[in-house]
């Protein structure tokens, strides 16, 4: 076991990232395919619960990518192990009634979600002994960026290939989470707006912004016991003042429209969006990743365009959208 495993900071190997109980989903690949609508469905309806998906080695790939927004594991490293199934309150057979599946998930007892961990909280403290410095507000992210006149804020959806992008290979760039590494473009952000665990790429320390301190305290610790610190800095959105977002609501933004709305918060002079395909483009929800589309649960487009609409409603700079989807459900 991992010294941060050791630590609580960090799951074992096939446990989630964070501490609600899980609901685990075993089956082959199209198995999962036909009961996870029956399951996301019934999700919706209790947030306090979420999804691990195992499926045979053969099929982990695949479901990764068709699943991208799911937690998903190889069966072998679930099979015999007490210590990987902690947390698991029901196992779900891939073969089983969508009927009864859902009945059984509404039925499950009321869960609430702990506090941070403390000793998560305990070793991010340590950071500024490592040279990385909390950004407080708006101000401070802006005066580590260098006062950006242009920003590009790249989803990850299809539109951020554009080939019409290429004209802002100089702006200062915003990303999303990390599924943009396997692509050939705009690979350097200045700015990643993530809840997820996963280290930046070797040679690369962008400013880490995190919808939540809560999350972000956790993924910041794992940062630290790998010694990869985020040198230019981090951001919790949630404990801005002004607010930019109601983050603790049933439905909450999504990373690309907190993206958005703190990009615009920030007033450069131009800010340029693509790959905010609201997860319905013709070309599916990632490029070249065939993932299933639509919204992850805790999220939806209308909590998105909400804050995106407002946030650019008091924008006095330049605006171009390169997602046409977005364009059109903002009616711009």
């Amino acid at each position: 076991m991992t010294l941060a495993a050791w630590l609580g900071i960090v799951d074992p190997p096939g446990q989630p990232p964070d501490r609600r109980p899980a609901i685990l989903l075993e089956g082959s690949l199209n198995d999962v395919e036909a009961l996870w609508p029956t399951i996301d469905t019934a999700l919706r309806r209790r947030a306090d619960y979420h999804l691990i998906i195992a499926v045979p080695d053969a099929d982990h790939e695949k479901a990764r990518q068709r699943f991208s927004h799911e937690r998903v594991v190889r069966d072998s490293s679930l099979a015999g192990s007490r210590r990987h199934r902690r947390g698991i309150a029901l196992v779900i057979d891939g073969s089983a009634n969508s009927d009864l599946v859902s009945t059984t998930i509404d039925g499950l007892p009321a869960r609430t979600e702990p506090a941070a961990d403390a000793i998560g909280a305990c070793v991010a403290s340590l950071l500024p002994f490592f040279g990385s410095r909390r950004l407080t507000s708006i101000a401070a992210l802006n005066g580590a960026l260098g006062s950006p006149e242009t920003i590009l804020c790249l989803g990850n959806g299809p539109s951020s290939e554009d080939t019409a992008l290429d004209r802002y290979s100089d702006a200062t760039l915003f990303r999303v989470n990390w599924t943009w590494q396997v692509r050939g473009k705009f690979r350097r952000p200045d700015a990643v707006f993530t809840a997820d665990p996963d280290q930046p790429p070797d040679g690369l320390r962008p400013i880490l912004v995190f919808p939540c301190a809560m999350g972000g305290r956790r993924v910041l610790a794992q940062h630290l016991l790998a010694f990869r610190p985020p040198r230019a800095g981090y951001l919790f959105v949630d404990e801005l003042s002004p607010a930019i977002a109601d983050m603790s609501a049933p439905l909450v933004p999504t990373n690309g429209a907190l993206m958005i709305a703190v990009a615009a918060a920030l007033k450069p002079r131009r800010l340029v969006i693509a790959g905010m395909d609201l997860y319905r483009h013709p070309q599916g929800r990632y490029p070249g990743s065939g993932a299933i589309e639509g919204y992850a649960r805790g999220h939806s487009a209308d909590c998105d365009l909400s804050l995106i609409s407002q946030a650019l409603a008091g924008f006095a700079g330049e605006v171009e959208l390169l997602s046409p989807n977005l364009k059109t459900a903002l009616g711009r």
